[in-house]
C-alpha cells in the first residue's frame, strides 16, 4: 500500500503535518527554516521520544523528521514503535544522524526510516528529502 501511495500525487488543499523531534535548539531552528520554506506544511515539535509517541497517539502525522537517538528513548524503539502502530505505519521518517557513511544509513533505513540525513544538516537536503516523501513539487 505504501508503495501504490508513494506515486499518487498529493491533495494540495491540505496541509501536510509534520512533527520534528529533536532536543537541539540549533537543529531546530534549521530544520523549521527549512520546512518555511517548503511552506504547506503544519509543523510541531517535540523535544524525546516519548513525548512524539505521546502525540502520535493524539493527532495524525504525514511526515516525522527525527534524531536516530532521541533523549529518553532511542531511535530503534521510536521506530519500531511507529511502524507497530496500524496507525502510523504509512507515516514517512526522515531520521538524523550524528554518524555518516553508507553502513550507517543502510542501518537507519533497516529501522524502519524512509530516509536517513547526516549531520551537520544542509537545508537543501531537508527540502529536498522532504518534497520527495510527500510529493510535493
Amino acid at each position: 500500500m505504501r508503495e501504490i501511495e508513494s506515486i499518487l500525487p498529493r491533495p494540495r488543499k491540505q496541509k501536510a503535518r509534520c512533527l520534528i523531534i529533536e532536543e537541539s535548539p540549533s537543529t531546530q531552528q534549521l530544520l523549521g527554516f527549512a520546512l518555511a520554506r517548503i511552506g504547506g506544511l503544519e509543523i510541531h515539535r517535540a523535544q524525546s521520544g516519548i513525548e512524539a509517541l505521546r502525540r502520535l497517539t493524539e493527532q495524525h502525522f504525514d511526515l516525522i523528521i527525527t534524531n536516530i537517538d532521541p533523549p529518553l528513548m532511542g531511535g530503534v524503539k521510536l521506530l519500531r514503535g511507529i511502524r507497530k502502530d496500524p496507525n502510523h505505519r504509512n507515516v514517512r521518517v526522515v531520521a538524523v544522524s550524528a554518524m555518516e557513511g553508507d553502513e550507517e544509513r543502510e542501518r537507519v533505513l533497516s529501522l524502519g526510516a524512509d530516509e536517513c540525513l547526516a549531520m551537520p544538516l544542509h537545508a537543501q537536503a531537508v527540502i529536498d528529502s522532504v518534497k520527495r516523501l510527500l510529493r510535493l513539487a
